[in-house]
């Protein structure tokens, strides 16, 4: 699953977020019908992959969807 931590609100134009501004990124994916919540601090570039299924070797840069299925861990 991908997207963007980018705003497109003008049209096709790109803006990244300053930091500050976004405190987490929710995103919706269909084919678990389940909301994700990524926090802006573990965001590093602009386009995102979270995982559905972890891989055979496990980088330390691989976001699984699972860990941020729960919206209190934030807060842990």
């Amino acid at each position: 699953m991908n997207f963007l931590s980018a705003s497109a609100s003008q049209g096709t134009k790109q803006r990244r977020w300053r930091k500050g501004e976004v405190d987490v990124h929710a995103v919706y994916c269909p084919d678990t019908s389940a909301c994700y919540f990524v926090p802006d601090t573990d965001v590093r570039k602009a386009t995102i992959t979270l995982r559905l299924t972890p891989p055979k070797v496990l980088r330390k840069d691989t976001m699984l969807a699972s860990t941020y299925a729960d919206p209190t861990a934030m807060f842990t």
